[in-house]
């Protein structure tokens, strides 16, 4: 039960770790006391991050005080399958005479999303054309979405996750040592179906979606093939559907930690305090995404172009662009040595 109770003193972002570690939905919000204070989801989470809120601020500003419980011995137990499939709640907790959370009843019903056939339909582009120069020497020899992952490629993990969610077409933007990686996949024989979208030279990050602007799709998941996403696609597809998007980024919080003193000074040059290691909270681009195929009108053939001034040009067409929050534990960028290592790690 400890993996899903939090203290109304924690952080937005210690909450989205823990989220993510108890691989659930929602969490069960105390007091210091040890009394039920509310529930907080991640839906709670992502909106209030969307709202403007820190990810230094508490939960218990954050959190839903107003939740339903039950008293430990209710004669109601019996009744909370039905009660959590008719309100589509995850988590009822379940209370002493003090109110002290004692257990709670958890139905696993996440499934329910508001989804087409066409949707889970959905092509996945893999941006898989980069030379990788941030993990040079190796991708001097073999091009990035090859390097290994203990008995894989670290294309076959991006793969891997979306296939094993039900997603089955795959579309690969190739440049850098493109016949490699075409002889890779047809070696590799995959259940799943795939085409390549060959650039005749460096396109960036977003300047082959070009070629996508005929086909019939309305909404694509585009991904860098360094980037490895540990979320459930469904709910990121139906919160893009949802809230009526034209572009959704999927954006983690990251903490960084300033590995000096930092002095903070006076006007008059006086020093004020010094904060040994101080600790800064933001939210970065994870290299995950999902579009509206209208966008790629917005490209022109041959374009280089990077993703981020793609985004740019869309923002100043005033397209609606959303962001989806992830906790920092869920996503690893194998592009660099550092966070490779890290993510080597972890098997």
């Amino acid at each position: 039960m400890k993996k899903i109770i939090i203290t109304d003193s924690s952080t937005l972002y210690s909450a989205l770790q823990k989220l993510q570690d108890s691989s659930g939905t929602c969490l069960i919000v105390i007091d210091n006391k040890k009394k039920l204070l509310g529930t907080l989801s991640d839906g709670d989470v992502r909106r209030a991050i969307l709202r403007g809120k820190k990810l230094t601020e508490k939960v218990k500003d954050v959190c839903r005080k107003k939740c339903l419980f039950v008293y430990k011995n209710s004669k109601n137990l019996s009744s909370l399958v039905n009660l959590c499939k008719k309100e589509n709640i995850e988590i009822i907790p379940i209370v002493d005479k003090k109110k002290k959370v004692v257990n709670y009843f958890s139905s696993k019903n996440l499934g329910n999303f508001n989804l087409t056939k066409e949707d889970t339909n959905l092509e996945v582009v893999i941006m898989a054309g980069g030379i990788g120069s941030r993990l040079k020497p190796l991708t001097n020899i073999i091009p990035k979405p090859l390097i290994p992952v203990q008995d894989k490629t670290v294309i076959e993990k991006i793969i891997e996750r979306f296939y094993n969610q039900g997603f089955e077409r795959f579309i690969l933007s190739i440049n850098y040592k493109r016949n490699i990686i075409k002889s890779f996949m047809k070696n590799l024989k995959p259940k799943f179906s795939y085409e390549f979208i060959e650039e005749k030279k460096k396109l960036g990050t977003a300047g082959s979606l070009y070629f996508l602007k005929d086909k019939k799709n309305k909404n694509y998941f585009i991904i860098n093939c360094d980037t490895i996403v540990d979320i459930e696609y469904l709910k990121l597809l139906d919160f893009h559907k949802s809230n009526k998007n034209d572009l959704t980024l999927v954006v983690s919080a990251k903490k960084f930690i300033v590995p000096y003193g930092s002095c903070k000074i006076k006007k008059n040059g006086e020093l004020l305090q010094l904060e040994e290691k101080p600790e800064h909270h933001h939210l970065v681009n994870t290299g995950l995404y999902i579009i509206n195929n209208q966008l790629f009108n917005y490209i022109k053939k041959e374009q280089y172009l990077d993703f981020d001034n793609f985004v740019n040009i869309i923002k100043k067409k005033k397209k609606k662009i959303g962001l989806f929050p992830i906790s920092e534990s869920s996503w690893s960028d194998v592009g660099k040595w550092d966070e490779y290592k890290k993510f080597l790690e972890k098997f």
